[in-house]
């Protein structure tokens, strides 16, 4: 399970907007070491790639984006688990 939630809840153009993502496996238990990439698209072809870093909790990601275009943004999360030691 996956979510996501930003402050403010819409962006602004020229102002950063804080995502806050919450991922959890089959069981409900937060996933740890996973690497989490928010990736926004306008229509027009423009984007902008974000890394979420991993944040005071396992499986609680954030990251910040500064949207420099007004319009619509289609929002895609990539999530990779890592397995193994560090």
């Amino acid at each position: 399970m996956v979510e996501l939630a930003s402050d403010p809840a819409r962006a602004i153009q020229g102002r950063e907007t804080v995502y806050t993502l919450s991922v959890r496996n089959a069981q409900g238990q937060q996933v740890a070491r996973a690497k989490v990439t928010l990736m926004g698209r306008m229509p027009d072809g423009m984007t902008v790639l974000v890394p979420l870093r991993e944040i005071s909790q396992a499986g609680l990601h954030s990251g910040r984006v500064l949207f420099t275009m007004e319009g619509q943004w289609r929002l895609t999360v990539r999530i990779i688990q890592q397995t193994g030691k560090p």
